[in-house]
């Protein structure tokens, strides 16, 4: 399962909506044979990383990479 683009609106914050909705997701996913659950969040979203580590979520090193391919071309390796 994939979801994408989850964020919280302002006037929704400190009502406990994000942590239903993580709850369900794993409830959801554990029903679906699941074992896990993966997410990820910019690095500058302290917000969202506090979160995510005060639901017992540790976090995980990765490197991400972006290219816009309408600006610059890939170079050809060989």
């Amino acid at each position: 399962m994939v979801c994408r683009a989850g964020h919280a609106l302002d006037a929704s914050r400190g009502l406990g909506l994000s942590a239903m909705l993580l709850s369900s997701a794993a409830d959801h996913a554990l029903v679906c044979g699941a074992d896990r659950m993966e997410w990820q969040t910019l690095a500058w979203n302290e917000r969202a990383i506090v979160f995510y580590r005060r639901a017992g979520a540790p976090d995980t090193a990765k490197v991400r990479f972006t290219h816009l391919l309408e600006q610059v071309p890939f170079a050809r390796t060989q």
